[in-house]
């Protein structure tokens, strides 16, 4: 299969709001745990967290299938394309190979392995269903210290879409 390069769905301002919380860690903090469920190709906020990794002398842990979602694989994307091989592709061409670890599983298989309170940073980007992204702030959430950082990116639905007071009563 061929190489699979398309341009990453995390524009400027997912990239600014990534790097602003990254910075929020305590610049002393060295040897980071960072966590990312759903890397894909390795662009975009994989770069991202990878060089902070990598400037902080830490590691960052890719968990995915790399096989994708129910839309990926109905659009028989990773099927025609290697998708993993790209991912390493693009990990290697920007040097972050010693700082990135990639756990080939599910979401739910990586939550079922990994220790409580070893993260500093925890970015979610996997499965973006409802169901699943709930699933993995529940799964993930013990996994991170207690002065870490806990965000994601992308959900189906917006804001807009659900009750403000639901949303206010689930903030927790």
């Amino acid at each position: 299969s061929k190489a699979y390069f398309d341009e990453p769905h995390f524009g400027i301002g997912d990239a600014t709001v990534l790097k602003v919380l990254l910075n929020r860690l305590p610049p002393q903090n060295k040897n980071i745990k960072i966590l990312e469920v759903g890397s894909w190709i390795g662009n975009g906020s994989t770069t991202i967290l990878g060089e902070f990794a990598k400037e902080r002398d830490g590691m960052l842990y890719c968990v995915d299938t790399w096989t994708g979602s129910s839309i990926e694989r109905s659009q028989n994307m990773a099927q025609s394309h290697d998708i993993y091989g790209t991912f390493e592709y693009n990990i290697k061409s920007r040097g972050l190979e010693k700082h990135v670890t990639p756990l080939i599983m599910t979401s739910f298989e990586a939550s079922e392995i990994i220790k409580d309170n070893f993260f500093d940073f925890i970015f979610i980007d996997g499965d973006h269903t409802y169901e699943i992204v709930k699933q993995d702030i529940l799964n993930f959430s013990k996994k991170l210290k207690s002065n870490g950082i806990f965000c994601g990116h992308d959900c189906e639905g917006l804001m807009e879409d659900f009750d403000p007071s639901i949303i206010n009563e689930n903030l927790n």
